[in-house]
């Protein structure tokens, strides 16, 4: 039962997430921004482009959730466009994440982990499990910018670290997905509960399981790492 609670928990926070999106793009085109802003980007063609992959980096850096940015791509640049462009944001947002953070908090982060013999065997442990595992990371709950800003402090490598975006891939999907959703629910004269949005919501659901079940499986990794690291400190000790 308190497992069920658990899943139900993160589930709902994904869930509450889309109902944001779902008010957002109604209070867009209840005050006509959606499309002055739509046609301020036709006008603008790759200007805007532009634009919104230097500010998406930005935002997606300062851990703005990536739903609300694949939202907005969508909205603004169709799927298609808006799939490419909001990938671009999210990769650059990473690296140059990494890049800041690895050049001025690496050694500090370091030299204090060293003198933690718990975490610096788990920080070892976690990171001998190679890129396999850290796509597995990406899919946990935490925010992309947490997860950027947590890689570029341990030990593992650059390229490691850039095969675990490619798990970023389905999700930034899932992104757009919640916003062309949310669009087609607010664009729909039908109910709410007709066929074609019961339809969309329920693929959201299954997409929000999926998510959650693999965040659970890199809970129970990170859970049994810690407890053979407690385990043979235990031993060394004896």
């Amino acid at each position: 039962m308190r497992r069920f609670f658990s899943y139900l928990k993160d589930g709902l926070g994904i869930a509450l997430i889309f109902v944001f999106i779902l008010l957002f793009v109604r209070f867009l085109d209840r005050n006509g921004l959606r499309e002055a802003l739509t046609d301020w980007i036709a006008s603008q063609e790759n200007f805007a482009m532009f634009v919104f992959v230097i500010v998406g980096a930005l935002l997606y850096s300062t851990a703005m959730p990536g739903n609300i940015l694949g939202a907005i791509a969508y909205i603004l640049f169709g799927f298609v466009d808006g799939f490419f462009l909001l990938s671009v944001a999210g990769i650059l947002s990473a690296i140059l994440t990494f890049i800041v953070v690895r050049a001025i908090l690496f050694s500090p982060f370091q030299n204090w982990i060293h003198k933690r013999p718990k975490l610096y065997h788990l920080q070892m442990a976690l990171q001998n499990k190679g890129a396999p595992f850290l796509c597995l990371v990406r899919f946990s709950p935490f925010n992309a910018a947490f997860i950027n800003i947590l890689f570029a402090l341990s030990a593992i490598r650059f390229r490691d670290f850039m095969i675990s975006l490619c798990s970023m891939i389905p999700q930034w999907l899932l992104y757009l997905y919640f916003g062309y959703s949310a669009a087609e629910a607010v664009d729909s004269q039908a109910s709410a509960f007709s066929l074609p949005n019961l339809f969309r919501f329920a693929t959201i659901l299954i997409f929000i399981a999926i998510i959650v079940y693999v965040s659970r499986i890199v809970k129970h990794i990170l859970n049994d790492s810690q407890k053979k690291i407690s385990a043979a400190a235990g031993v060394d000790q004896i």
